[in-house]
């Protein structure tokens, strides 16, 4: 049996790369539920929030485009930062991602059931308890990704992409029937003074609904032409994302109106999309629009977990977690190992969140809210690294405008972080800066503990002979195919 170091076979093209970074944004499950948000900081200026987030969310994400071109590696944040920072904060990105793909995984799983059981309800009238769609829909999701990578990416495009027409077609029916013409079409993209101080946090919101745009750079090894296809994925998905982030909520905006009464109903709606399709369309589009709902939480969920095996894979290939994790099948060239030991993962964690949360959307916001925090120390750590890698050459060019972007990254993460710690939130969203930091910590010693106990037996153990005489003593370490 032979083993090297690279385990994945470039097979994938850019379509694939796309899709990973297009599911794991989930663009309707994330319009659908983070609008209210906005609209209750922002008042009817939630397109005008988008347009500004996707701005900055651009700004975050150059420091990956820039560096994926660079490096190709399936641990995405972990790679990145490893090759440039050096392992001790390459490893603190890494968890911090994992973190944020496990906690996806679970409350995706958790918009899974809530909008599965609204859609049976209405189509067959059977009240089925939400959390058994979940459990379902997890199990659905470990053997999508289990069996095949490049099936399960092209299925989750397809998903999401039937969701998004059947959105995009309710989002133009509303415009037409809302009537709103003139000036008055404009208003929601005009800055309302009286909500200014709220614009802030109305961003942290905006934000969230774009984490995820970096799934493609966990398929780094496996593109073809990698170097182009992902950056360009990247870009693609982010520039995608927030046209349709902007024109569906302004489609929700002008729906509910711009009067105090129709921004409130829009600031306290569960599901803005089916409230205003029962309105001006009927019930019917709305039982429609769960059914893409269904889609949508499904294939964010299977990409969550496509993306957590690729970061279990990668650190168990560099030996920070056990090697049996780093297996790939020959033929799927899926991570096997390491897709079942997160689907597991994300399964206990679903376990424990349905008797102590309780309701799906609770499951969702909180478990998104602890994803959040994650992905800033992710993101955060890509920005810093790409400015070590790009300052000098950039300065020595002549390019300091390259470096804006990063700057801007950081200090926008750096003021959301702030923005969900103060004021103190209610519980359990107040325990969770603290869980963050425990688990990091306990990570990273877990990873340096294992490595250092793998590196000792190494050097008092015989060497290992090889079918491949060029490979090392560390190769042997590392991933194995099967």
């Amino acid at each position: 049996m032979q083993q090297n170091k690279k385990t994945f076979v470039q097979r994938l093209g850019f379509i694939e790369v796309l899709a990973l970074s297009a599911a794991l944004m989930a663009p309707t499950t994330g319009v659908a539920l983070n609008t209210p948000f906005i609209a209750q900081s922002a008042g009817f200026n939630v397109p005008l929030i988008f347009v500004i987030t996707t701005i900055a969310i651009l700004a975050i994400g150059v420091a990956f485009i820039r560096l994926s071109k660079q490096f190709a590696h399936a641990g995405s944040v972990y790679g990145l930062t490893k090759e440039v920072l050096g392992t001790p904060f390459g490893l603190v990105s890494g968890w911090a991602l994992l973190l944020t793909y496990a906690c996806f995984i679970t409350a995706l799983l958790g918009g899974f059931g809530e909008f599965a059981q609204l859609f049976i309800n209405d189509i067959t009238g059977l009240q089925v308890p939400w959390w058994l769609y979940s459990v379902l829909g997890g199990i659905l999701i470990w053997w999508f990704a289990f069996n095949d990578i490049r099936f399960s990416t092209r299925l989750m495009l397809l998903l999401e992409l039937i969701s998004i027409v059947l959105t995009v077609f309710a989002s133009i029916m509303i415009i037409i029937f809302a009537k709103h013409t003139g000036s008055a079409a404009t208003q929601p993209f005009v800055p309302q003074t009286a909500q200014i101080g709220g614009m802030g946090s109305a961003l942290i919101f905006g934000l969230m609904t774009f984490i995820g745009f970096e799934g493609a750079a966990i398929l780094g090894e496996e593109a073809e032409n990698s170097s182009k296809s992902v950056p360009r994925a990247l870009l693609l998905s982010l520039i995608i994302a927030g046209v349709f982030f902007t024109f569906v909520s302004y489609a929700q905006t002008l729906g509910f109106g711009f009067t105090p009464t129709g921004v409130a109903q829009f600031a306290h709606s569960a599901a803005p999309m089916n409230d205003l399709s029962s309105r001006y369309i009927g019930s019917w589009m709305a039982t429609v629009l769960n059914g893409g709902a269904v889609i949508s939480t499904f294939a964010c969920a299977l990409a969550s977990l496509n993306g957590a095996s690729h970061m279990v894979f990668a650190l168990s290939r560099d030996r920070f977690l056990p090697a049996e994790l780093s297996r790939v099948h020959q033929k799927t060239q899926s991570p096997r190992s390491a897709v079942t030991f997160s689907a597991i993962v994300g399964g206990i964690l679903l376990l424990i969140a349905i008797p102590t949360i309780q309701s799906p959307s609770g499951v969702y916001g909180d478990m998104s809210a602890l994803a959040t925090f994650g992905v800033i120390v992710a993101y955060g750590m890509v920005n810093i690294a790409s400015l070590a890698k790009f300052t000098k050459d950039d300065v020595r060019q002549g390019k300091i405008h390259y470096l804006v972007a990063p700057v801007i990254g950081i200090l926008l993460l750096a003021y959301t972080f702030y923005a969900n710690i103060y004021p103190v939130p209610l519980p359990p969203l107040n325990y969770f800066p603290y869980v963050l930091v425990v688990y990091l910590l306990l990570g990273t010693a877990y990873s340096f503990s294992l490595r250092n106990r793998l590196t000792r037996r190494s050097t008092m153990s015989e060497p290992v002979i090889s079918e491949d005489p060029l490979a090392t003593s560390e190769d042997q370490l590392q991933g194995e195919v099967l």
